[in-house]
């Protein structure tokens, strides 16, 4: 068998070499493979694969897709791959939709239920995701094809049996990264679409912003989603003029590119100074013989506009980074014909009226990612035979089949090379458009190590590179005169501002700002600079003011404003073509920033003080010359280092009279103003402007957006213009149990009424939100420092209950560690002493040991030993509490105890041994084992009384040790005792008869191991107790015995 593990008749030409898959694979000859050990195996393959709709089809889409797992089987099949004798396979086909639960559930039924040998999973990130963590689990081996695959599957140590013949999306952001370094490019903007099928780019534009900032110089000066919408595409171009030069895009369909660069070319941002890069996610495969405005096949129809010409212009200033195609061999109108022949054969056996009429449609397509999955069969079937013909038996061992699976061969989709992941590793083409619209490849792009990529040019000269550009020469990242063309300046106008020439008016509500002392904000329209040491901040209005004696007088009057929630107007001033009026700075910032802020919790009271400022600001510009704000949303209320609101950009209608409202402003805006386009305002307008503002304060999120978070802003907008019944308002959730918060609510929804003339007046305002709440003067600092008063008495109480808690916790401890060492060791030890080992010249040490315990243990379980010392030892611990003894340790069933250590109890130390070894043994006859209901319980006893080391011994698990000769012969008094008996020394003895009240017997000369012949003495008893009785049998017994 030249192919191993599989018989090899005569072999077709196909896309598969034989010999060179062999070699790559490392497949062995047939004399040194496994031997074989299945009469014949069925290997089970499940396959999902995106059900047709008006996005997949042309791409993944079932009916131009599926039949690929025929051609990649046919292809190991003509390559002797394949030995049909041996081996089937059972071919599994699911539709799914990428965006259900559907997918999800076949996944896990084809693992649990068919128990198959293999998946194929969709070209879904989240769905293969899952599939791939899942599998992995059980050691299933995972394939993936398609346009991009995830990051998460490459990085994750989770994922341990996955395949994928795509490139990841690391691999396309590194490959950008290093174009934009080759040309030195540092200062870029990054433009992305979020599609709701082609969702591959959100998930690019994260990872090449994370690996750009990681080990590059590179800054990103923005960033921007765009939409499918022209309008979306247009609004970003504008604003990133502004910011970069160099854009690095990612929009995943060609009829979206174009659109994207037809919107660049309306803006006039196609010239020597721009260059779009885009990075294609969709690893489509080249087709040479297809033509056109971009001669590149997705299989979607570009739309009709007539534009064709000026798409050609714009994408003469467009760089794409695509999948390598050059080396790609395969022709791909044979390679659609059999797609289409086999949709209707084993194993696909489509025979619904697609699959029909598809065949007889001369101008069928396969989908842009069909050759993926024929190469991913191929792939499959080649590390299966390398499998069978090596390891058979764990032909479905997903970590075994992946790994036989990282090697190189031609398939498909161009030459196919995997790195340690698993994953396919990314060869790049740096391409751009010549003047016919075809492709000129500039640069090869290929990895290299530790996530670098070589950019190799394709041309002698970098002249020839720039060939589309009217000055044939690199673009700078940064224009010489910057980005808005403000910094060039001519001799004249650079002494003017020098000598600051611009004259003062009336008190210095005109100054010039200087260049050191300016902070921008582009984003937000505004700017700041440092005045008199202090911050203030403006908002930029581009055009001329003349001041005349009227705008004069109208400044004067806007600078005498002192009103607790108004901000104060430092000023106007211009800076470059701006006129700029300069306000104070509030630290908290905007109601937008602060109160919106979902960390932050706000109680209704906080709420409606809020409300109450705003309405008190509203209320004197309404009294007042201004007359009315005409632009008050969220942002234009500040808040000060003390938490109160200062309504700003009142009074200045004579710049913006002219300035249309931006959308944020006109979420803002009564309708009755939107529909007549006005750009000034009137009292009513502010009233539902409160009002809106109000409704986002009691919900805590943006008025519409909560409800209408699916509707683009515009869209609202027009809504909210077409609603002439007023139905169209913003949502207040009843998340408030108090009774003022629903009369506020009431309050709120009359404000913004459609008929201007039914809405309430601001006095009217004011009065029903004290009347609402019951106070005549709202003042949010007196309630937050009643708040705080009654917080500090809160956590008072709490730091008392906490300190009760530690110091019972505090007990529980003190009383664990008193058990495991004496409470003098302890006190020391938490002190911070070190024990000192201590000598002691008098002490009565006791060992007991139970009689027969070996033959116990042979009786019962580990369990019941367990069980049974427990029981026996906490009888014990209990006897000992009553005596001034100490137990030092128990090792299996022997038990140690000692007194007159640690604390000296003079010769109370013998009486106390003495009491408890015969507490001991009255204990005895009452102590049952419930799984050895006839066991009688003996013990032997030892005594001795002598001088004793003592000490702390250890740092892990500490221990209060004895030692010295004392010890020795209490446990030898122990070991040469009697069953039933309390065995002591002569010294015990003399010092019991030295204190009295004890009946003992004199055992006579005992051989003791290191001591020799010793003279001892049973225990019988205490003088007036009954219990001596029986003692004295038992040890007249063992006395007659020894």
């Amino acid at each position: 068998m030249s192919t191993s593990f599989f018989a090899c008749a005569e072999v077709k030409k196909n896309v598969l070499n034989p010999s060179n898959i062999i070699t790559s694979f490392g497949i062995p000859s047939f004399n040194d493979a496994a031997r074989f050990p299945f009469k014949n195996l069925t290997v089970k393959i499940g396959i999902l694969i995106p059900e047709d709709n008006n996005e997949t089809s042309s791409s993944v889409g079932y009916h131009r897709t599926a039949s690929a797992i025929t051609v990649g089987y046919k292809d190991l099949l003509d390559g002797g791959f394949i030995d049909q004798d041996k081996l089937n396979f059972d071919f599994l086909f699911y539709q799914i939709n990428c965006t259900g639960l559907l997918g999800t559930k076949y996944a896990i039924e084809l693992l649990i239920v068919n128990e198959v040998d293999v998946i194929i999973a969709p070209p879904c990130d989240g769905l293969s995701n899952f599939i791939s963590f899942v599998y992995s689990a059980y050691n299933r081996p995972v394939y993936l094809w398609g346009s991009t695959v995830n990051s998460l599957i490459s990085t994750s140590n989770d994922i341990q049996t996955t395949v994928s013949t795509s490139i990841s999306y690391n691999d396309y952001t590194y490959a950008t990264t290093d174009v934009l370094n080759y040309f030195k490019w540092k200062y870029i903007a990054v433009v992305y679409m979020n599609h709701p099928f082609f969702n591959k780019c959100p998930q690019f534009q994260s990872d090449f912003i994370a690996n750009a900032l990681k080990d590059t110089n590179i800054i990103i000066q923005y960033v921007a989603e765009v939409n499918t919408s022209a309008s979306s595409m247009t609004a970003v171009l504008k604003e990133l003029k502004q910011y970069a030069r160099i854009v690095v895009a990612c929009i995943p369909t060609l009829k979206y590119k174009r659109q994207f660069m037809l919107a660049a070319f309306d803006e006039n941002m196609i010239n020597d100074e721009y260059l779009y890069i885009f990075s294609v996610v969709n690893n489509f495969v080249l087709n040479n013989n297809v033509s056109g405005v971009m001669a590149i096949s997705e299989g979607e129809e570009m739309p009709n506009d007539g534009r064709d010409e000026d798409a050609t212009i714009a994408f003469n200033n467009v760089f794409m980074i695509i999948k390598e195609n050059k080396n790609q061999k395969t022709d791909l109108n044979i390679f659609t014909n059999q797609i289409k022949r086999y949709m209707t054969e084993w194993p696909v056996n489509c025979n619904d009226s697609l699959c029909l009429s598809n065949l007889n449609d001369s101008n069928f397509q396969s989908s842009s990612f069909a050759p993926y999955l024929a190469d991913t069969m191929i792939l499959y079937g080649l590390a299966l035979n390398k499998t069978l013909s090596t390891e058979p038996l764990r032909y479905n061992d997903g970590v075994l089949i992946r790994n036989n699976s990282l090697h190189e061969f031609d398939g498909y989709s161009g030459s196919l090379t995997f790195g340690e992941d698993g994953i396919r590793m990314g060869i790049f083409d740096l391409v751009a458009f010549n003047s016919s619209s075809n492709l000129v490849f500039l640069f090869e792009l290929y990895e290299g190590n530790e996530e670098q990529f070589t950019v190799e040019p394709l041309f002698e000269t970098e002249e020839e590179i720039w060939f589309n550009r009217l000055n044939k020469k690199r673009p700078t990242d940064e224009p010489e005169c910057g980005f808005t063309n403000n910094d060039c300046k001519n001799p004249f106008t650079q002494q003017y501002e020098n000598f600051n020439l611009n004259r003062e008016v009336n008190g210095n509500n005109v100054k010039k700002l200087h260049d050191e002392n300016i902070i921008e904000d582009d984003e937000v329209n505004t700017i700041g600079y440092f005045y008199k040491e202090e911050i203030v901040v403006g908002k930029k209005f581009h055009k001329h003011l003349s001041i005349d004696n009227k705008i004069r007088s109208h400044l004067r009057m806007l600078r005498e404003i002192d009103h607790e929630n108004l901000n104060k107007f430092i000023g106007l001033t211009e800076y470059k073509q701006y006129v700029i009026p300069i306000w104070k700075y509030c630290s908290r910032g905007s109601l937008k920033d602060w109160a919106l802020n979902a960390n932050i919790d706000l109680e209704p009271f906080y709420i409606v003080s809020i409300m109450d400022g705003i309405a008190s600001g509203i209320s004197f510009i309404h009294n007042s010359k201004i007359g009315y704000h005409g632009r008050l949303t969220s942002s234009t209320c500040l808040l000060d280092n003390q938490y109160q609101v200062k309504i700003t950009n009142f009074g200045i209608n004579l710049l913006a009279e002219n300035f249309q409202r931006t959308e944020n402003e006109q979420l803002y805006t009564a309708p009755e103003l939107l529909r007549t386009s006005s750009y000034s305002g009137t009292k009513e307008g502010d009233i539902y402007s409160f009002a809106i503002i109000s409704s986002e304060l009691l919900n805590k999120a943006p008025a519409w957006f909560d409800k209408y978070e699916e509707m683009l802003t515009h869209e609202i907008i027009m809504k909210i213009k077409k609603s002439r019944l007023g139905n169209f308002r913003p949502i207040i959730h009843d998340k408030y149990e108090e009774k003022w918060v629903k009369d506020i609510t009431k309050l709120v929804k009359e404000c913004w009424s459609e008929d201007p003339m039914s809405r309430k007046k601001i006095g009217v305002v004011k009065t029903i939100i004290k009347k609402a709440v019951k106070v005549k003067n709202i003042n949010l600092m007196d309630y937050m420092f009643q708040k705080t008063e009654n917080y500090a008495a809160e956590l008072e109480e709490d730091v008392r209950n906490r300190t009760r808690e530690l110091y019972e916790e505090k007990k529980k401890c003190d009383i664990l560690l008193y058990r495991m060492m004496p409470k003098s060791v302890v006190e020391k030890l938490k002190s911070g002493e070190d024990v000192q080992p201590e000598y002691f010249e008098s002490a009565t040490v006791f060992f007991s040991d139970v009689v027969g315990f070996t033959n116990l243990c042979a009786q019962c379980t580990p369990l019941q030993v367990v069980s049974f010392l427990n029981q026996l030892y906490s009888r014990f611990d209990e006897l000992i509490e009553k005596y001034d003894a100490y137990k030092v340790e128990t090792i299996g069933d022997a038990y140690l105890v000692v007194s007159g250590i640690p604390i000296r109890n003079g010769n109370k130390h013998g009486e106390m041994i003495a009491n408890m070894a015969l507490g001991f043994m009255e204990s005895l006859p009452s102590f049952k084992l419930s799984f050895l209901p006839d066991y009688r319980l003996n013990l032997r006893i030892g005594l001795h009384t002598g001088s004793v080391v003592a000490g702390v011994v250890g740092l892990q698990m500490p221990r209060y040790c004895l030692f010295g000769d004392t010890v020795n012969t209490a446990s030898r008094m122990e070991s040469n005792g009697m069953p039933g008996c309390i065995h002591m020394s002569s010294d015990m003895y003399g010092l019991l008869s030295e204190l009295g009240g004890f009946e003992m017997e004199c055992r006579g000369e005992v051989m003791i191991k290191g001591k020799g012949l010793l003279k001892t003495y049973w225990l019988i008893g205490n003088s007036n107790d009954e219990f001596r009785i029986v003692m004295k049998e038992k040890s007249s017994t063992n006395t007659n015995d020894k």
